[in-house]
């Protein structure tokens, strides 16, 4: 029943989901930490 109320499908609402996840993506990579130099093993 949401689904009705958030425009039937419209290509809007895709556009603010895909900006969120590509927000959530930028923080999550921004407040991660290099591994180059780290030994994994340990």
């Amino acid at each position: 029943m949401w689904l009705w109320t958030l425009g039937e499908g419209s290509p809007f609402w895709v556009g603010i989901y895909l900006s969120a996840m590509g927000l959530i993506t930028l923080v999550a990579l921004y407040l991660s930490r290099e591994t180059r130099d780290l030994d994994l093993e340990r």
